[in-house]
């Protein structure tokens, strides 16, 4: 996780992307689910696939449950605004 928010903060965005998915299994498996969440909109908001949408709407549920097992319910449903809910 730690190589993935250097990696995004540096603006080395290809290369975060390049281990985007097992920062956020890291996250999830560790139960760090501010982590997970700030994984996600980063990962939503510089590798959004269009044609993709599959994986655009497992990417804003997890984020909608990371979202409101932190007890933002504001932005949890935000992410479920996004898929048109």
């Amino acid at each position: 996780m730690e190589a993935y928010f250097a990696l995004d903060n540096a603006g080395e965005h290809d290369k975060a992307r390049q281990i985007a998915a097992a920062a956020q299994f890291d996250a999830a498996v560790s139960g760090d689910q501010r982590g997970l969440a700030q994984i996600l909109e980063s990962s939503l908001s510089h590798f959004r696939d269009p044609n993709n949408l599959e994986q655009t709407v497992l990417d804003l549920l997890t984020l909608y449950q990371a979202k409101q097992h932190l007890g933002d319910l504001p932005a949890a449903v935000n992410a479920l605004e996004k898929l048109g809910c």
